[in-house]
């Protein structure tokens, strides 16, 4: 079954994630800022990344409340930084290594 994200859907303005793999790719792919509320793995450092990269916020699970919740949907939302972050070098290099990278992880 194909996610909400993973069609492109223009509407989409966030992606709540787990900071799974795929789910990466999807989000940096099709350009939506993520909130990342990891929970084993590679998941942590994923979202870590995405954070450091300037399109991600990070929730810890246990201690996440719907304030906390909502202030950073609101930021992520409202964040006119995100869209120039997604217009540089470094996010065309992203994008366009996504599929590749994907591919190759896949087979």
């Amino acid at each position: 079954m194909m996610t909400m994200i993973a069609s492109g859907h223009k509407q989409i303005r966030l992606y709540i994630s787990h900071g799974g793999l795929f789910g990466t790719f999807e989000s940096i792919y099709h350009a939506v800022p993520v909130l990342g509320v990891p929970q084993y793995f590679d998941q942590y450092a994923n979202v870590a990344a995405a954070v450091r990269r300037g399109y991600a916020l990070q929730v810890d699970l246990d201690t996440v409340d719907e304030h906390v919740l909502e202030e950073k949907i609101r930021i992520l939302i409202a964040d006119q930084r995100l869209e120039h972050k997604f217009n540089t070098r470094i996010w065309n290099t992203c994008a366009s290594n996504a599929i590749p990278i994907l591919l190759a992880f896949i087979f």
